[in-house]
């Protein structure tokens, strides 16, 4: 059996995602939309985590960046914490990942399913597909 670790992870990525999150309407009512993201991915094989791309929330689309930290468990177990900060000036938002390291660190699969945000993506490799 393969072990792992946050070596495991080094270099570009790409990722996508896609499902669905809550927003708030002017009128103060709250509305379920789609989403869907893609953007490059950087892990420096030692925890830390950068990326920038761009975000369709319910059809409006948006330059964002991404900055946090993962762990990578010897199983292959994979959790990331970061935070979202958008070009248009709206409000950074934190959020947490999980996933399974495959194809030998070159592709993660993960869920996200934090305050409202029920998404599932992948992060690829760009060099090692």
């Amino acid at each position: 059996m393969t072990e792992f670790n946050n070596g495991s992870l080094k270099g570009g990525f790409g990722f996508q995602d896609q499902g669905t999150r809550k927003t708030t309407n002017p009128d103060g009512t709250v509305s379920t939309v789609s989403y869907s993201a893609l953007r490059t991915a950087n892990f420096d094989g030692n925890g830390a985590h950068t990326g920038k791309g761009f975000v369709s929330i319910d059809g409006q689309e948006v330059g964002y960046s991404v900055t946090g930290t993962y762990k990578v468990n010897n199983d292959g177990t994979f959790s990331l914490d970061a935070t979202q900060s958008y070009e248009d000036g709206r409000p950074s938002q934190p959020y947490k990942q999980f996933g399974v390291v495959i194809r030998g660190g070159n592709e993660i699969l993960v869920i996200q399913t934090t305050d409202g945000k029920n998404q599932s993506g992948k992060y690829q490799s760009q060099t090692d597909y």
